[in-house]
């Protein structure tokens, strides 16, 4: 070819530009059959106001808490209502964490042994901080900085409980589900939910104390709970069933026959209208998220209304990689301030360790993936600064503040994990490493290469921007990159 040849564009061509490619992930479809805003490969990218951005990166919230790995935390307040205070469960112990963010052991005299198999759960009920993780007794802690959590004695004349795998509270009523009870040799009652008289904790042989069985909606034991409304919604692992308080009995309904979870941690209320959760279905055995809202404001549930598939862009890719032997070990978080859904799955070990983060408006869900982000707890802490316009020390001209740091805001939602040895961190949009390590921020274009239909591209220009850039193309559909 002549030095001095130039293409020849032909007069009806056209020109275009992609300047938002936040369609997506999709590893349903062959790359040439993409939308031009969708992507078959995203990695360690996140979407924020229309474009495409690094993942978050992390800066210490607690360094060595405890000597052991922490397993899940719950935000909350000071006995008083003044302090920010974090309870923290890990694989030794019970902490709570106040002002300095430095951990006190609180770890109730009778024992605890948590681990990845029994990971601690927690309700606030009353005046109470219910803890359980179905290894040890129930536990309870009265948000008194100083004092240890205590251990629940549920004896009575009409009940023995010594376990639960999980609590919740419920209007006036205190759900302890999956138990393991009776006189003599107690027994796991894996379908039973056993509540005190209301509106107490302890009282658990009161006149209205009592129990059911969750025998509907679907087989298998119950494997996680939360709430829509004024409806209690139990999972089991092959089904979901709906309780209500009705006027003198427990309304039941089947929200699912088929369709339960084995990751209780994944079940995230998602503004308060669905559930999101890491389900697999009793019958085909396929393993997606799934979303489950009611049929109407108040409406009662019917047995037509399932949850539905959330992930059909990455299903296929997530399948592969998951380790179903450890899904118990999968969590999730709903982060609001940007409408993401965080979900960590465990591959080929049994930590959680792939990052799959699907940010959804309400209508549509779109998916990236971060292939390197070993996290065994997440969620929004709303920490309270206590700083208010009036009393800010800096002015507008001396911040080292941006006006979108997440603390400037009263009560701001800010993205925290917990970790192995006993390390949290913050998640943040201004720190560029994940725990002391690189982010490979990956986007790959669909396939431009080959022709669809009639159209020819005759020349394509990407564009981006940061520190260290890197752009790569390839000319045999991605079997090699120059």
């Amino acid at each position: 070819m002549p030095d001095d040849y130039q293409f020849q564009v032909p007069e009806d061509h056209k020109e275009f530009a992609v300047l938002s490619p936040v369609g997506g992930e999709r590893k349903d479809l062959e790359s040439i059959f993409l939308d031009d805003r969708e992507s078959p490969e995203i990695n360690g990218m996140r979407f924020d106001k229309g474009a495409v951005v690094q993942d978050f990166g992390t800066t210490d919230y607690g360094s060595d808490l405890t000597s052991g790995d922490v397993l899940t935390f719950t935000p909350t307040r000071s006995r008083d209502g003044t302090t920010d205070v974090m309870l923290v469960c890990s694989s030794t112990g019970i902490h709570v964490m106040s002002a300095t963010w430095a951990a006190t052991d609180i770890t109730p005299a009778t024992g605890y042994t948590s681990s990845l198999t029994n990971i601690p759960n927690t309700t606030e009920f009353i005046d109470r901080l219910i803890i359980t993780n179905g290894n040890d007794k129930i536990m309870y802690w009265d948000f008194n900085t100083t004092h240890a959590a205590t251990a629940l004695d549920v004896v009575a004349a009409t009940v023995n409980l010594t376990k639960a795998k999980f609590v919740w509270g419920y209007d006036t009523y205190l759900f302890a589900l999956n138990t393991t009870e009776g006189t003599g040799t107690p027994a796991q009652a894996p379908q039973r939910v056993r509540y005190p008289h209301p509106p107490t904790y302890d009282d658990w042989d009161g006149a209205n104390a009592g129990y059911f069985d969750v025998a509907k909606g679907g087989r298998g034991q119950i494997s996680g709970v939360n709430q829509l409304g004024d409806f209690c919604v139990i999972f089991k692992e092959g089904g979901i069933q709906i309780v209500k308080r009705g006027d003198s009995a427990w309304d039941e309904y089947v929200a699912s026959s088929v369709i339960g979870t084995l990751s209780p941690r994944t079940i995230v209320n998602i503004n308060g209208r669905e559930l999101w959760f890491l389900g697999r279905h009793d019958k085909t055995r396929e393993i997606h998220v799934y979303s489950y809202s009611m049929p109407g404001v108040d409406v009662a549930p019917s047995s037509g209304h399932e949850p539905i598939p959330m992930d059909n862009a990455i299903h296929r890719d997530m399948s592969t990689r998951i380790n179903v032997d450890a899904l118990w070990n999968a969590h999730a978080a709903w982060i609001p301030v940007y409408n993401e859904y965080r979900l960590w799955i465990p591959t080929g070990g049994t930590s959680p360790d792939y990052l799959y983060i699907g940010q959804y408006d309400g209508k549509t869900i779109k998916w990236t993936h971060n292939a390197s982000n070993s996290v065994n707890c997440a969620a929004a802490h709303w920490r309270r600064i206590g700083e208010t316009w009036t009393t800010i020390a800096a002015t507008w001209g001396g911040s080292t503040d941006t006006w979108a740091t997440m603390g400037e805001g009263e009560v701001a939602p800010v993205p925290v994990i917990g970790c192995d040895s006993g390390n949290m961190y913050r998640m943040s949009p201004f720190e560029l490493s994940f725990q002391g390590g690189a982010i490979d921020a990956i986007y790959e274009t669909k396939d431009f290469l080959r022709t669809e239909g009639d159209t020819v591209y005759h020349a394509v220009e990407y564009e981006a921007k940061g520190d260290a850039v890197s752009v790569y193309y390839s000319t045999d559909e991605g079997l090699t990159w120059t």
